[in-house]
């Protein structure tokens, strides 16, 4: 089962407020590129997204990655999610045999590239919408994708919060289950991790930039509001989301850009969850 759970920030950008909540001004925050890392005890380390790699935000090219940092985005090379798991683990790179996405967005892709042994699991329709199409696509890196090849384990029959508590048990042993949750892209996936000691850690990606999105009463800034596939369908993924923690009120959610937990990361480096 799983003993320990760290989530730390591979990066973050500064941007006004009210692009992550809703009606919240113009005071410019950190927006954090969260990932977490949980430490199997028969599987070693479990990565759960991987959002960049040695080259930082270069994963959409020198050009862009050069813009991004020009206009706010922070990394540093210790910060790599590959470094990352080193640290807190002692694993090399090529000993992660598992990295569960949430999504496919370019921000969550970065380090895949670097990890060349790692079963990549990914929900179906997120993969096909990917593949489907010859055009470059908003939001995605294709280059993160492209080696991948054997290691992608896309898997279809994820339920929705709700549905089934079980989830779709991705390793046999009910550590990692899988829930759909779409809306902020076409086959976002949210796992609920099942702790040694009872506990439960839901990771949901981007199904809200912060918890208190899911869970209190802030709404969607501008950048979810505008980058999501479907706002129904986020709206829904929230509601049912929310409906689960107030059933199982000990589940613990983490997001993707929590500005509360970012910050915690950003100042005293991955903290233990």
């Amino acid at each position: 089962m799983i003993e320990s759970f760290y989530l730390f920030h591979c990066g973050y950008i500064r941007v006004p407020s009210f692009m992550m909540i809703a009606k919240s001004g113009m005071q410019r925050v950190r927006l954090p590129l969260l990932a977490g890392v949980a430490l199997h005890a028969e599987r070693g380390p479990l990565l759960f997204d991987a959002p960049f790699g040695p080259n930082g935000p270069n994963n959409l090219g020198g050009a862009i990655g050069g813009a991004m940092r020009l206009f706010g985005m922070r990394f540093e090379s210790e910060w790599a999610v590959t470094e990352r798991v080193r640290t807190l683990t002692g694993a090399a790179p090529d000993e992660i045999a598992h990295v569960f996405m949430t999504h496919l967005h370019y921000d969550h892709t970065g380090g895949l590239p670097f990890l060349s042994a790692a079963r990549c699991h990914v929900r179906q329709p997120e993969w096909a919408f990917v593949t489907a199409s010859r055009r470059p696509l908003a939001g995605y890196a294709r280059g993160d994708l492209r080696d991948l090849g054997e290691r992608i384990a896309p898997f279809e029959k994820a339920p929705r919060f709700g549905e089934d508590l079980s989830g779709l048990d991705l390793l046999g042993d009910g550590s990692v289950c899988a829930f759909a949750t779409p809306g902020h892209s076409p086959g976002h996936a949210s796992y609920r991790v099942k702790m040694a000691d009872g506990r439960h850690i839901i990771f949901g990606g981007d199904v809200a930039f912060t918890t208190t999105q899911v869970v209190g009463e802030l709404g969607l800034g501008s950048m979810p509001r505008n980058v999501a596939v479907s706002r129904d369908e986020v709206q829904r993924s929230i509601e049912e989301l929310r409906a689960h923690l107030l059933q199982h009120p000990t589940d613990v959610l983490l997001t993707s850009h929590d500005l509360e937990l970012g910050e915690r990361c950003i100042q005293e480096g991955p903290i233990a969850i």
